[in-house]
């Protein structure tokens, strides 16, 4: 189930009066990107900033991530929305000119900058014990995560614990398991044994030869993955 899908349920949820079983789908962001953290999941390198102080002093981030692709999402602090990200971009002086003409009240914006790299595929993975559902699509896996992906690479555990895929690219196979891999609990064990939550993922590199697996977010709740 993608994020956005989970959203749409607990709309439907608290319209229907059913608001206990809403509330088991609501999670913090805060708490929920501490547990990649607390699992030691690889993630991209990551700043939050207002705008008003990159404003003021551009050069130190600039610097920071010179030479790299960054994705940039801009928050109104006051009503929490986010605006459309911008992606795969390079972290200049025209980007803060950019920022600047565009979110004319400064102090009112919080800044997520995070580097970007190239997406193989990307997707969700839900988890509860030993039962799993992956889903994903080339390259970002926004489609995923709003619903959207008009072709979709999944893999689930059957009642015996193995893996099924609906996709016969070993490679692939074989990126898809080190992402499901970085959920055990342990490594070392023959059965899955997972991580309870849902999780955004990417493949990034060049090539499934020469990839490495990025999380993007997460919820710490098992409803998830029993919705």
């Amino acid at each position: 189930m993608s994020e956005r899908n989970i959203r749409s349920w607990i709309e439907n949820l608290e319209k229907s009066g059913r608001k206990e079983l809403a509330d088991l789908l609501k999670t913090d962001k805060t708490e929920d990107l501490l547990l990649l953290d607390i699992l030691r999941l690889p993630r991209y390198e990551k700043i939050m900033v207002n705008l008003s102080e990159l404003l003021a002093d551009p050069v130190p981030i600039v610097e920071r991530f010179k030479r790299r692709k960054i994705y940039v999402q801009v928050q109104d602090i006051n009503t929490g929305l986010v605006f459309h990200p911008i992606i795969d971009v390079d972290f200049d002086q025209n980007l803060v000119k950019r920022l600047k003409s565009e979110y004319m009240d400064a102090n009112r914006y919080l800044l997520i900058i995070s580097e970007y790299l190239n997406n193989l595929y990307g997707g969700t993975i839900n988890c509860y014990e030993d039962q799993l559902y992956l889903e994903m699509v080339r390259g970002r896996q926004t489609p995923v995560a709003y619903g959207t992906a008009e072709k979709l690479y999944t893999a689930q555990s059957t009642i015996h614990g193995l893996i099924k895929y609906n996709f016969n690219n070993i490679q692939l196979r074989q990126a898809t398991y080190e992402v499901i891999r970085s959920l055990k609990k342990n490594k070392l064990n023959a059965r899955l044994n997972l991580y309870t939550g849902y999780f955004e993922f990417v493949i990034v590199g060049s090539s499934l030869s020469k990839y490495k697996i990025i999380f993007l977010d997460a919820k710490n709740v098992d409803a998830y993955y029993r919705f």
